[in-house]
């Protein structure tokens, strides 16, 4: 697999759409303490990264109303990235052939896929409850923070 040249393992944080949605919408008490903490420094660092992709899925659950929002999808995805601390990063060729050729068994969700090869092509820690990406990561050297409770 590939590693960008500017990588900066353990310094920035890539959110799961999950925990995007969770921070914006103020319900992070489902973040264990150690994860809240963790994110907290990183958006006074500036280093919390905001997948495209998460942009996306948001989208793709709001319109089969499986996410909940209180306003317009869009104006939902403007308020979430100008979240303090958080950057969007956009998607790109090199990303998405690597979520492409993961090895072993990926998750099969392709949003899962493009954050895990974000994470490792750029030596990012991602940070998610997903059980099935935790137990992948861990597997393949992807650096990932637990935020289960």
């Amino acid at each position: 697999m590939i590693r960008s040249p500017h990588s900066n393992p353990g310094e920035t944080l890539l959110l799961d759409t999950h925990i995007w949605v969770w921070m914006v919408s103020n319900t992070m008490e489902r973040v264990s303490a150690v994860a809240r903490a963790a994110l907290e420094e990183s958006a006074a660092k500036r280093s919390l990264r905001v997948s495209a992709i998460s942009v996306w899925e948001v989208g793709v659950l709001s319109r089969k109303k499986r996410l909940g929002l209180t306003m317009h999808v869009a104006a939902w995805v403007e308020r979430g990235l100008a979240t303090p601390g958080v950057q969007q990063v956009p998607l790109d060729s090199t990303v998405a052939l690597l979520s492409t050729t993961l090895p072993e068994e990926p998750p099969s969700d392709p949003a899962d896929r493009f954050l895990l090869a974000k994470a490792y092509s750029y030596g990012w820690t991602l940070v998610t409850s997903d059980a099935r990406i935790i137990q992948y990561a861990g597997k393949q050297g992807i650096a990932v923070l637990d935020a289960r409770n």
